[in-house]
């Protein structure tokens, strides 16, 4: 963020600042979004809800003409690691668990 110059200490910048977050608590949404996505779906994809305009468009076609699931099951996997994740960084020793 642009700042004024500070009045005490000599700077040709104008830019300074510092951030410290911890946005770990995210990974309770995502967890939200896991279980709502088994719910429409079912364990194994054997629900299928609310998947019928998708068997219009090109990329959830299969061979067959039928629905591929292949795009929904990679998102799944991409949010259940990312879950995973977050919640090691809420360990202390987590720099040592990724080390190992």
């Amino acid at each position: 963020a642009l700042s004024k110059k500070p009045p005490y200490v000599p700077t040709s910048h104008r830019v300074s600042g510092l951030m410290l977050a911890n946005n770990t608590s995210i990974r309770h949404l995502f967890n939200k979004v896991l279980r709502d996505y088994e719910k429409l779906m079912g364990t194994k994809q054997e629900r299928q809800a609310f998947l019928e305009p998708y068997k219009h468009y090109k990329p959830f076609k299969d061979a067959g003409g039928g629905l591929d699931l292949e795009e929904f099951a990679d998102a799944k996997e991409v949010v259940q690691d990312l879950t995973m994740e977050y919640e090691a960084c809420e360990h202390a020793d987590y720099i040592e668990r990724s080390r190992a």
